[in-house]
């Protein structure tokens, strides 16, 4: 059987590797399968790029990654679904079966796989879902597959297999727009962080050997910028320390300096200690983005305190290693007091760049939007308005943001200092920052 698999994401800023698509070809490949990948985002014309390429190729499967429903900012948001929906349309002519899949699409599977108009969804991993989708139209025929959404969550990964990647896809091009090569080693998030659409989803670790295999085979081949993919890198100290141990010894066996490798990842203050950074040190990690929220009770929520955040930075400043802050305030309810405690409190420990997060995007999947409806001052803080009265099912596909705090009160909070920057008022993100 032959694949198609498409990544119709064309946003820039920074452009994204489709590292998803990239482990779907391989694990299909490892299954004999004949996989090729449309990459779409430098694409003048994508609705005529697929057009030529389906009235040339015959596929018995198209796969369409969805990466972000939109782009999640308050301001100039830029919707993608109705974007995507053009693709599918297109696709739809050639009478070839649709499966959805990507982190965007999961976080509301039924309702944009109706709004696409597409055959099948995966949700979660795909790797082995997309297997297994091939393997019963193979055995039992489109017309009798009885099923329309496949959870990866129940199917997990494929531990044995080294992601030997950039066959597909032009890494050069993403890099000269200031993209950056990833890579993973887990799927999913332990964390109940109630404003997150990949929060308490079930974990599956990586074989180390094997992803540092993946590592290896793309610095061989001249890429040495990386950033980890994982949610969160710091979920189990086990895996994190198995991990990190096999990547310092493969650097020291290849010695590999520091321009010939190094990464940045994305940490929680809430599963650590000091042999992790001393570890993260020797394995040329050379930033931490640390996900940190003003709101108290929302950070016993997730297990941590300012004490911890307090540690993780000295631990940082000991062993030279760069931390950006990712700030979420503005929670509902939250008091003006408790916000200006986060931002005096950076000011103190100095990290090396705090982002500020003020409004939320919200789906119907995260616990803060079920919280925010509930109440119907919060709920008037909703932008555009939804009305609570009416009977008609909540839906959040189109964007919708709780602002609970105005951008006045956090630019008077911060003062123009250059440590601080309020996310979505500018392009760049932390690896480009610092």
């Amino acid at each position: 059987m032959k694949v198609l698999l498409v990544n119709p994401n064309r946003f820039q800023k920074p452009p994204v590797i489709p590292l998803g698509l990239e482990y779907l070809f391989i694990s299909l490949k490892e299954k004999n399968y004949e996989v090729e990948i449309l990459d779409l985002c430098f694409c003048d014309d994508p609705l005529a790029e697929i057009q030529n390429l389906l009235n040339k190729q015959n596929y018995d499967l198209i796969g369409i990654t969805i990466r972000n429903v939109d782009s999640v900012l308050f301001y100039n948001n830029e919707y993608f679904l109705s974007k995507i929906k053009k693709i599918v349309d297109i696709t739809k002519i050639f009478q070839i079966p649709i499966v959805l899949g990507g982190i965007g699409y999961s976080i509301a599977p039924k309702k944009i796989l109706k709004y696409l108009k597409a055959d099948f969804g995966i949700i979660g991993p795909g790797e082995r879902a997309i297997v297994k989708l091939l393997e019963d139209i193979e055995n039992r025929g489109i017309k009798n597959i009885d099923y329309k959404l496949i959870n990866g969550w129940d199917l997990g990964l494929d531990r044995d297999v080294v992601y030997k990647r950039t066959t597909n896809i032009d890494y050069n091009q993403y890099l000269e727009e200031d993209g950056i090569v990833g890579f993973e080693t887990q799927k999913g998030c332990k964390n109940k962080c109630s404003y997150c659409v990949e929060a308490n989803k079930r974990l599956y670790f990586k074989d180390p050997k094997n992803v540092i295999g993946e590592i290896a085979d793309l610095v061989e081949k001249g890429y040495g910028h990386f950033h980890l993919c994982d949610s969160e890198f710091n979920q189990s100290l086990k895996h994190c320390k198995k991990f990190l141990r096999e990547l310092i010894a493969w650097i020291k066996r290849e010695k590999k300096e520091r321009n010939d490798f190094r990464w940045a990842l994305y940490m929680v203050p809430n599963t650590y200690d000091e042999e992790l950074f001393a570890l993260l040190m020797k394995s040329n990690a050379y930033l931490i983005t640390l996900s940190v929220v003003s709101d108290e009770k929302e950070q016993e929520n997730t297990s941590y305190n300012y004490q911890d955040v307090e540690k993780i930075i000295q631990y940082c400043n000991k062993y030279e290693i760069k931390i950006a802050i990712d700030l979420m305030v503005g929670f509902p309810g939250e008091k003006l007091q408790s916000i200006a405690k986060a931002i005096q409190f950076f000011r103190i420990y100095k990290p090396s760049s705090v982002g500020i997060n003020f409004i939320f995007r919200l789906y119907e999947c995260m616990q803060l939007t079920e919280y925010i409806f509930q109440n119907e001052i919060h709920a008037s803080k909703v932008y555009p308005e939804i009305s609570l009265s009416s009977n008609k099912e909540l839906d959040l596909l189109q964007p919708h943001f709780f602002r609970g705090i105005k951008l006045e009160a956090i630019e008077k909070l911060i003062n123009k200092e250059s440590l601080f920057k309020v996310e979505g008022l500018q392009d760049s993100v932390n690896y480009q920052r610092i």
